[in-house]
């Protein structure tokens, strides 16, 4: 039970880290802007506000993902995809809570997903990287 509950706390680390980062970017845009309704925005920003948008999630997403992944000794991918879901459900709930509203839902789990999922690629590369045997002759 108790390596079960170790996992179930680093999902929730790594999932606040992913909300965090998207959150703290979306609130920081708020503040630039005056409002993070996607129609007060002129042409010309909108496609700022998207990258920061997207990108947020994205790079919270490897973040979150490689930092939990990194801590198991298998699956690190599926521990990248469910910390990214878990992080995507608590960002949904937030928005429908507090700002009763979530534009770019779709692009925003997709993008955390595919953070994730890189994140979780990046643990198990460096993984099998310094458990494989140095093929250098100049470093034996």
């Amino acid at each position: 039970m108790k390596g079960e509950e170790r996992k179930v706390r680093d999902y929730i680390g790594g999932a606040s880290l992913i909300f965090g980062i998207a959150v703290l970017t979306s609130q920081f845009l708020g503040l630039y802007y005056g409002s993070m309704k996607f129609n007060h925005f002129k042409q010309h920003d909108i496609g700022i506000v998207y990258i920061a948008f997207i990108s947020s999630h994205l790079i919270g997403g490897v973040l979150g993902g490689f930092l939990v992944s990194r801590r198991r000794d298998e699956g690190f991918i599926k521990a990248g995809l469910i910390t990214a879901l878990i992080a995507y459900v608590i960002e949904y709930i937030y928005h429908l809570i507090f700002e009763r509203m979530f534009p770019g839902h779709l692009e925003a789990l997709i993008a955390t997903l595919i953070g994730g999922l890189i994140g979780g690629l990046l643990a198990l590369t460096l993984r099998r990287m310094s458990a494989s045997p140095p093929d250098s002759p100049l470093q034996s």
